[in-house]
Order: structure tokens, then sequence, then C-alpha cells
């Protein structure tokens, strides 16, 4: 069965899939509201999570929004790297990562 793009991401699927490298994989997350692209070689440190808005979650996840891992650490929205994924900063709002020049960096 192929993997289906959940609806959310549909009007930014060319913005998003122009940033991922090439031979980077793809899979729902693991609550089936969003999506990872991941390098196959370091899939845990090298990937791109979207999730679909939760409104009943912290006011950060009220939106659709990006976590940004590499091997280095956690991207914010301003490309500075912190250690942690459940800080605030390391979710990016999806209106502004369409918008980023590479997977990684703004």
């Amino acid at each position: 069965m192929a993997l289906k793009l959940p609806d959310f991401l549909h009007p930014y699927e060319t913005q998003i899939r122009a940033k991922i490298p090439v031979g980077w994989e793809e899979k729902p997350n693991k609550n089936g509201d969003g999506w990872i692209w991941y390098d196959p070689s370091l899939p845990d440190k090298r990937r791109v999570r979207i999730d679909d808005a939760n409104p009943k979650g912290s006011y950060v996840q009220q939106v659709a929004h990006v976590r940004v891992n590499t091997e280095n650490g956690i991207v914010t929205i301003n490309g500075t790297l912190i250690p942690s994924g459940k800080l605030p900063e390391a979710h990016i709002p999806l209106s502004e990562y369409i918008y980023w020049s590479t997977w990684y960096e703004p």
C-alpha cells in the first residue's frame, strides 16, 4: 500500500519536498497526524517531522509545526541549535518553515 501524505500538507507539498534531500525516506509520524522525512543512514539524527495543529496541545502545537533534527541538535525558527525537542523553540510553524532555504536552515 502506498503512503498517503496527510491532507493538511497538500498545499505545501511542493515547497516541502524541494527542501528534502534526494535519497531520504518518508513515513507517517507515530500518531498518524503528521509526516516524517529522514536520512536512512541517520534516521533519528537527520530528519524533518511535520505535525498537524493540535488545538488541545501547548500554544506552539496549536498550529501545524515542524521539528528539524540534525546530528548537532534541534534547529529553532531562527536557525540556532538547542539540545531538546521538548522546548517550545523546537516547534517551527509550518507557515514559516515553507520559506526556509534548506531542510535545516532558514
